[in-house]
């Protein structure tokens, strides 16, 4: 924090003195009283990077964007990566980086396949909401023409000298017949997406299957790598 004290650059890191703030460092700044008042700023932060990224993304027209939420705030499932250091990442094998990467892969194939079934299932929807309205829409219009055929019930038509009226009538009846067949063509398409969507969540719960037993192989190769980093062999020692 700069308080407006002129002091060398050794002394402003040094500590800091309360009572002679002159002979001490400059303190540093808190963000806050309370640890509440602290992670309020820390999240101010988070979001404030995070446009700043995103701006910087849409200006150089890249898709990706951050997100400063947690996953559970975005509603992602999937467990949040342990951060590893540099000195860390600079230690593991190429098996440890392959693993890391393949886990990240199968992740984000997941994802995708989790969004494009959420897709087959809104489109599905509006498909049987649109059948739902078009039956509802052709019932209130069979009881409103009700009353005109029971005026015209008594009527006998010579279809010889109206051959008009017959070509009405049959072309009524070919267009009845047409909208059967597009809807039994709609029932069987959906009929296919929804198979196609319990295939797909089939191959989505293997791919899963397969990332959670990646991540336990990062896990455990992160602790055998740990385990050697804390405990070196210093090799084979022989006492006489």
């Amino acid at each position: 924090m700069n308080d407006g004290i002129d002091r060398d650059p050794q002394q402003y890191f040094k500590r800091a003195n309360s009572k002679v703030p002159e002979r001490g460092g400059a303190k540093k700044v808190r963000f806050g009283e309370t640890p509440t008042e602290r992670k309020e700023h820390l999240i101010a932060q988070r979001e404030r990077w995070a446009d700043l990224q995103n701006a910087y993304l849409e200006r150089y027209q890249h898709a990706d964007r951050v997100d400063a939420r947690s996953l559970k705030a975005q509603g992602i499932g999937r467990e949040p990566e342990r951060h590893l250091g540099a000195g860390q990442v600079q230690r593991f094998d190429t098996d440890q980086l392959q693993a890391i990467l393949e886990r990240r892969e199968a992740e984000r194939q997941v994802q995708q396949c989790c969004d494009e079934r959420d897709s087959v299932i809104d489109v599905t929807t509006s498909l049987r909401e649109a059948i739902s309205e078009r039956d509802t829409l052709m019932l209130k219009q069979t009881q409103k023409s009700d009353p005109e055929q029971d005026a015209v019930s008594g009527r006998v038509f010579d279809f010889e000298k109206e051959p008009e009226k017959l070509n009405a009538l049959v072309s009524d009846a070919m267009k009845d017949i047409q909208e059967e067949i597009d809807l039994q063509s709609l029932v069987n398409d959906a009929m296919a997406e929804f198979q196609e969507i319990h295939q797909e969540m089939e191959r989505q719960k293997e791919r899963a299957r397969l990332a959670e037993k990646q991540r336990q192989q990062e896990k455990e190769r992160q602790r055998i790598a740990e385990q050697k980093r804390q405990k070196p062999d210093k090799g084979w020692s022989f006492s006489r």
